[in-house]
């Protein structure tokens, strides 16, 4: 968060005092936000259910629709959810 402040060794401390007096309500902010396991926490978690994971590197992935944030399996086909058309 301190990235726009000036780049000054001696500020440091500043730069600490200033973030202990924003981070609180920066963070209340980031809380209040949806994460991706707030949108799919109702989602059956069986093997007929959508898939969503984070990587799919344990996971066997067939010619469906899933959500997986770091797709790292080449074995794996599916069509990705697009968050965009969930959210609007």
């Amino acid at each position: 968060m301190d990235a726009n402040f000036y780049a000054n060794v001696s500020g440091a401390t500043a730069n600490g005092e200033k973030l202990s007096e924003v981070m609180p309500a920066y963070r209340e902010y980031l809380d209040s936000l949806p994460s991706v396991h707030d949108l799919f926490k109702g989602v059956r978690k069986s093997k007929s259910g959508l898939p969503v994971v984070y990587d799919d590197s344990k996971v066997n992935i067939k010619d469906r629709e899933a959500y997986v944030f770091k797709p790292v399996n080449e074995e794996n086909s599916f069509e990705k959810i697009d968050l965009s058309k969930i959210l609007a």
